[in-house]
């Protein structure tokens, strides 16, 4: 196999990094995302008013439901739940179980999951949909 090295990355971990770009903002299948992680909490003890901060990522990503099969052997997950790509390159702050996701028609989803692949190229998150009030 032939590779060419440029750096402590080669052509096919570059090549790898730019078709997943290309699938996960795909503009026929990408969504519109805002990823919201909580990242510091103050407590005013004198008040008792509580502070939170969070990052707050727009991006782009790929959302697709759980199958049935998924849901099943999960024995965690329901239906409903969607399994969400977001390119690693794209986030300020690495998401937590504690982040949330907001699509582009203003619906929101917990965070259930967060998984890293192998190369750090994206996060695949798995989300639940959450009561709007």
């Amino acid at each position: 196999m032939n590779r060419s090295e440029t750096g402590p990355m080669n052509i096919d971990v570059l090549d790898m990094m730019a078709r997943v770009r290309g699938l996960v903002t795909d503009s026929d299948i990408a969504v519109s995302l805002t990823l919201t992680t909580p990242t510091a909490e103050s407590l005013d003890a004198a008040s008792g008013l509580l502070t939170r901060t969070s990052a707050v990522n727009p991006c782009e990503g790929y959302m697709a439901p759980l199958t049935l099969r998924e849901v099943e052997a999960s024995g965690v997950y329901q239906v409903g739940d969607q399994r969400v790509y977001v390119m690693a390159a794209d986030l300020t702050v690495e998401p937590t179980t504690a982040s949330w996701v907001t699509d582009g028609s203003g619906d929101t989803y917990a965070v259930l999951t967060v998984e890293r692949d192998p190369l750090q190229v994206f996060r695949e998150l798995i989300v639940r949909r959450m009561e709007q009030d």
